[in-house]
């Protein structure tokens, strides 16, 4: 696999090589992974649970030659709930090949071939034990924000793992599996460290056009969605669909190349359903809230009328949801994270523009939302996570209207 992995890499990606090159024995150390900490409490009846989810990803590597590295991807991890804890271990190891897109920007290919060992703890000292070999290919980016300093995002590709399976009350069980996490999971984010790789600062984000904006120029931008499906084939399926989400920000750019400005975001949805598979009982529920916002704009002008926009911004969002099936169950939640949205921009004229919205880079939120149930109880819910990941649920085109300069 490593050889026919090699030689297909080496044949694409060294035909589009144009720029500096990393040199061999350049050193690679990098840390990554996600936490995530929530809480659940019933005030009611003095209930509290609790869940944690660590898992560091630390790599160490070498280039053996120029543009290709190899080495070791070590993940440990630990999950706890307040039913069952579970440790595991992952013990990766990959090869690369990169190339240079332009100075300080790269794409690699990577093959990994590795283990990983599963202990789930439960009640009453049950233990249950999944062991695993993998092999598979990711996709990776590396971008130098300064000398020897990057920032890494890689995507798998495809994943064919065995694993063994012990339970203390099901038979054991061994399976064989191919998978890709590409739509789900798109990015997980790194800081590496090259040590040696003679990479200052990327030039990605500097373009040799001038910007088509000015200093001090305002815009407004504004724009609407609207979804509506009808569905009554029959007696048990019900599955009519309305929502709205409306938006409105205003900014200014500081330089020709940087904007900074506010937002708000209001949106509605009402999503009626038969779930109950022994009544049918319906289930009504709608949704309505709002996001207030503070962004940064980065340009970088591509054609005559064109660039691409990194809209890194802090989002504050409300909630009020509204259940009712066989009781009535109403929530309120507030949620505090940071995002940053790709989008391309074409300027129609001096006025209006239009802007493309290319999914959204979450990298981590803090949460906190308040339940009100007649047969459960009130509620209360917290957490705190970090795990970077790259979605395309939202995207979209908005209008731009520039005000005069």
């Amino acid at each position: 696999m490593k050889k026919v992995f090699f030689t297909l890499s080496s044949f694409f990606l060294s035909s589009i090589s144009l720029f500096a090159q990393i040199p061999a024995n350049t050193k690679i150390l990098g840390f990554g992974g996600s936490f995530r900490y929530g809480n659940m409490a019933y005030p009611n009846a003095d209930i509290h649970n609790s869940s944690l989810n660590f898992s560091p990803e630390l790599t160490s590597g070498k280039f053996t030659k120029e543009n290709t590295a190899e080495g070791w991807i070590v993940n440990p991890s630990v999950m706890y709930n307040y039913t069952n804890w579970s440790p595991a271990l992952s013990i990766q190891h990959f090869n690369r090949k990169y190339v240079s897109l332009t100075p300080g920007f790269y794409l690699f290919g990577e093959a990994t071939a590795g283990t990983q060992a599963n202990l789930r703890f439960m009640e009453r000292n049950a233990v249950y034990q999944t062991y695993q070999v993998s092999a598979g290919v990711n996709l990776g980016l590396t971008y130098f924000y300064k000398n020897d300093w990057s920032l890494e995002a890689k995507a798998n590709v495809a994943t064919v793992y065995a694993s063994h399976y012990r339970s203390p009350i099901t038979p054991t069980q061994n399976l064989v599996s191919l998978q890709s996490n590409l739509p789900t999971n798109f990015f997980e984010l790194s800081l590496v460290k090259y040590i040696g790789s003679q990479n200052e600062k990327s030039t990605l984000l500097t373009s040799k056009r001038d910007s088509l904006y000015q200093v001090n120029q305002r815009f407004i931008t504004g724009d609407i969605s609207a979804t509506a499906l009808f569905n009554e084939n029959n007696n048990y399926l019900n599955n009519n669909t309305q929502a709205l989400q409306a938006g409105f920000s205003i900014g200014r750019f500081v330089t020709t190349t940087y904007a900074k400005g506010f937002g708000i975001t209001a949106r509605f949805n009402k999503a009626p359903e038969y779930t109950s598979i022994e009544e049918w009982y319906p289930i009504n529920s709608k949704t309505a809230g709002f996001s207030i916002y503070k962004f940064h704009e980065y340009y970088f002008p591509i054609a005559k009328k064109l660039s691409l926009v990194a809209n890194a911004r802090i989002n504050a969002s409300y909630a009020y949801a509204k259940e009712e099936a066989r009781e009535q169950i109403t929530t309120h939640s507030l949620t505090l994270f940071p995002s940053i949205i790709p989008a391309i921009q074409y300027q129609i004229n001096d006025r209006w523009a239009l802007t493309g919205l290319i999914g959204s880079f979450q990298i981590g939120s803090v949460h906190a939302s308040y339940e009100k149930s007649a047969w459960r109880g009130d509620l209360i819910r917290g957490g705190i996570s970090f795990d970077p990941n790259y979605t395309l649920n939202n995207s979209g085109v908005s209008l731009r209207y520039f005000l005069k300069k």
